[in-house]
């Protein structure tokens, strides 16, 4: 069966670095075999985590202990989930967030009407925000970026042009 290693901490009187393995079936691995309700119920009560509070120890299976004196993540518990989401997604031949944030896209290049502007802000805003760069490799490069967090719109010559550079 296919699957895909992510990374999150587990709670266990300490903190632990542990492999996320999610399956194609949707049963994910973090010392047990669960499926996705019982991962959001854990990840929502603390037990798994994807970030630490300041100044903790997390250990590291055959390595030792760090200390972590400040945890930065632009993840939230719901863009793991829904990164999470993603992966069954892709283990299973069906089309990820980006993926139709992407095709939506096109769709609005093509026929930049209202409906077709809406249909691309709610596929934008359903990415997990640490993906939502997903045109170009840096934000302020990325087009969909550029119109949704800096409200800038785009001539006939510069749709075909983005046709062009991301579509053919």
């Amino acid at each position: 069966m296919k699957s895909k290693t992510l990374r999150a901490i587990i709670d266990n009187s300490n903190y632990y670095l542990i492999d996320v393995i999610v399956y194609q079936d949707g049963s994910i691995f973090c010392w047990e075999l669960i499926h996705l309700e019982s991962f959001k119920e854990r990840l929502e009560s603390g037990k798994i985590l994807i970030t630490l509070p300041n100044d903790a120890k997390l250990h590291l299976e055959g390595w030792g202990i760090i200390e972590v004196k400040e945890f930065n993540n632009f993840k939230t518990n719901s863009d793991f989930v829904k990164e999470i989401e993603d992966v069954i997604c892709e283990l299973n031949d069906r089309k990820t967030r980006a993926e139709i944030c992407r095709e939506t896209f096109k769709e609005y290049l093509l026929n930049p009407n209202s409906k077709n502007y809406l249909h691309l802000k709610i596929a934008y805003e359903d990415l997990p925000s640490h993906q939502k760069v997903i045109m170009d490799y840096v934000d302020y490069k990325d087009p969909i970026v550029g119109m949704f967090e800096r409200n800038e719109t785009f001539t006939e010559m510069q749709r075909k042009e983005m046709l062009d550079y991301y579509f053919n």
